[in-house]
């Protein structure tokens, strides 16, 4: 049998669709598996400042709900927003957004937050980097 990997946001997306109470014993077996894989997945502290990225039911939603960025950050092109940062993890997040042709910051806020979960080769460290990195650009809020 073939061994799937899957990060904790794609596990607490998947145990969100399924329902709560299963008639079957297959899906008494997968909500089970999937619950006890997510109770052992310990996420460091640094990940709990944005807690809204990993909740399943934000999944659906956009990245711009979150954050709120000035027009003139928006209309950035990702190496460019991205290259200012010397973080060598920056590198691969500008080439994983280039890759599936999200040129600029504008594309990326339009990404729902599992959109950006599948992006190939965007791991956990490279979201905690891109929530950074926008973070610090955010507007202030009245």
């Amino acid at each position: 049998m073939a061994k799937v990997s899957l990060d904790l946001s794609h596990l607490q997306y998947i145990l969100a669709q399924l329902p709560v109470e299963s008639d079957t014993t297959i899906g008494k077996q997968a909500r089970s598996i999937i619950e006890k894989s997510i109770s052992s997945i310990h996420r460091s502290n640094e990940s709990q400042e944005f807690q809204w990225f990993y909740d399943p039911h934000n999944q659906d939603e956009p990245l711009k709900k979150f954050i709120r960025l000035p027009m003139s950050v928006q209309l950035l092109h990702v190496s460019e927003f991205f290259g200012e940062f010397s973080d060598p993890v920056y590198i691969r997040v500008i080439n994983a957004l280039e890759g599936r042709n999200c040129q600029y910051i504008h594309h990326l806020m339009a990404l729902t937050i599992f959109q950006i979960s599948c992006t190939r080769r965007l791991g956990d460290r490279s979201h905690l980097a891109i929530l950074r990195a926008l973070e610090q650009k955010k507007e202030p809020l009245c």
